[in-house]
């Protein structure tokens, strides 16, 4: 170099990088009988600056890699370091970079959340694939798909959240599993409702089950192969575990939650919920319309449980002259036949019982006799009529 003028100059040294000393173990060539030291020095000013200067680093993009944290990243397969396309200073192109160093475009696609397992439907059945490599050098990748179950999750279905207590919400999935007949055409569908659970399968491609989950039941494989198989024996988690579960319902899009009652009769706000509809605002309503729905594995699951069956239901009579006739036979025959002396009573209870259907509307202060709820009291002094008295 001319006098005055200063040159950059890189002395490096190649070896294997020891993990436990972390230290440098020298390599050393040999050509023929004659060694050649590991270190050399680099002085041209492009080849520098390509090396060690990071704005002129290859971009770099994420590669997941056994044994490498997560966010390994490896140059771009078009990215050529030896490249001296760039080497005049005036053609050189920096690429931009973030806070951290790394490139932006790297930087973007990281803040892209990933589920903790690769997914796959393959024979409609839910697998898994795993993808391992041999070590550094030899960096050749090996897939294997692995079958978790006989099924696959078609979408979710509904979620029931609970509208009293810290009772944890369900989880409706549907399930679609490939029935064993070759020539097999159509799909049977068993809802969680239906009552006949094994329905006939010959003839049919395909099954589609309504399984409804609750998560914070399960404690182990067994606890969840016991769920999927009550609702149907085909269903079978095989190896699945419950940590699959989770992540694969990440997979899908939360529709909103149902919300669920946790006991019939009146609600929060002031609906009657029976086991057949719902009584608001002076109409019968579907449970849909209503916005309320009923599990009914909540109630069978209760100390005392409630069997579908004998869920409290209203008898809904459409039409109105049908009504008329039925309620004048009640009052006038029926009421008289069964309870004799006790007549007044028990029609005065009856009276009070379709007056606290409107309860609502009388807090509300619409029948313009304040907001209170009259409270009746009947009582029968006659001997060995069963019921004397009613609140």
């Amino acid at each position: 170099s001319q006098a005055g003028s200063r040159v950059q100059c890189v002395r490096i040294r190649v070896g294997d990088f020891m993990p436990s000393s972390r230290k440098i173990k020298p390599l050393r060539f040999v050509d023929g009988k004659q060694s050649i030291h590991n270190e050399l020095c680099v002085a041209a000013k492009s080849v520098v600056e390509k090396l060690f200067y990071q704005r002129n680093w290859p971009v770099l993009r994420e590669v997941a890699m056994p044994g490498f944290p997560p966010h390994s990243r490896l140059p771009l397969d078009n990215a050529d370091v030896d490249d001296d396309e760039h080497d005049d200073d005036d053609s050189e192109q920096t690429a931009e970079v973030d806070e951290n160093g790394f490139p932006l475009d790297v930087t973007e696609r990281a803040k892209k959340a990933q589920l903790r397992y690769n997914f796959i439907v393959e024979e409609d059945c839910l697998c898994v694939i795993t993808t391992s490599a041999g070590n550094f050098r030899n960096a050749e990748k090996t897939e294997t798909r692995t079958k978790l179950c006989n099924f696959y999750v078609v979408k979710i279905l509904n979620i029931y959240q609970f509208t009293r207590g810290s009772h944890a919400p369900y989880h409706k999935l549907l399930c679609r599993h490939h029935l064993a007949d070759k020539n097999g055409t159509g799909t049977v569908y068993l809802a969680i409702d239906d009552v006949e659970r094994s329905p006939k399968l010959k003839g049919f491609k395909y099954m589609e089950v309504e399984v409804l989950v609750d998560l914070s039941a399960m404690r182990t494989t067994a606890d969840l192969r016991g769920v999927f198989k009550s609702h149907h024996s085909h269903l079978d988690t095989g190896v699945m575990t419950l940590d699959h579960l989770g992540a694969y319902m990440l997979a899908f899009q939360f529709p909103l939650p149902d919300s669920v009652i946790t006991q019939f009769g009146r609600q929060q706000d002031g609906v009657f919920v029976a086991g057949n509809c719902a009584f608001g605002n002076g109409e019968f309503y579907t449970h849909a319309d209503a916005g309320y729905s009923i599990v009914p594995k909540f109630f069978s699951n209760q100390t005392n449980g409630i069997e579908r069956d004998d869920y409290p239901r209203h008898i809904i009579i459409p039409y109105p002259h049908v009504r008329y006739a039925i309620g004048v036979r009640l009052w006038t025959d029926i009421m008289p036949r069964f309870f004799h002396n006790n007549l007044v009573a028990a029609r005065a209870t009856f009276c009070m019982s379709i007056v606290g259907l409107q309860a609502s509307k009388v807090w509300a202060g619409q029948t313009g006799f304040g907001h209170g709820m009259p409270f009746t009291w009947v009582f029968s002094t006659e001997p060995n009529t069963g019921k004397t008295e009613a609140a």
